[in-house]
């Protein structure tokens, strides 16, 4: 989920057993050329938990360790053929303190 630490900011900290996660994401062409997209902006919003078992699991949102958490940004994509790169910031809506996250990524998430 974007917006949070990769490890220990979602679930247990030794790690969940379970796990959801849901993307919403708009693409949007920045950059035409010769009609191919080149550079993508995007808004996304995502939503995710992570449960040591299957009793722990809540679909409610919030600031404990068995909450789901959100979190929402915007990024840019450069569409290389063969090595798409991602670059997004993500701002956790359910963590304390809010402040936001960058993340870079080589390859699509879907």
């Amino acid at each position: 989920v974007r917006g949070y630490e990769y490890y220990g900011d979602i679930g247990p900290s030794g790690g969940g057993h379970h796990k959801f996660v849901g993307n919403l994401e708009l693409k949007f062409p920045l950059i035409i050329e010769n009609n191919q997209t080149i550079i993508q902006g995007a808004l996304f919003y995502d939503v995710g938990g992570a449960w040591a078992n299957g009793h722990d699991i809540t679909l409610s949102s919030g600031f404990g360790e068995k909450d789901l958490k959100r979190g929402y940004g915007f990024g840019i994509r450069f569409k290389i053929p063969g090595f798409p790169i991602r670059l997004d910031w993500g701002f956790g809506l359910d963590r304390k303190p809010k402040e936001a996250k960058w993340y870079f990524t080589l390859g699509d998430i879907f």
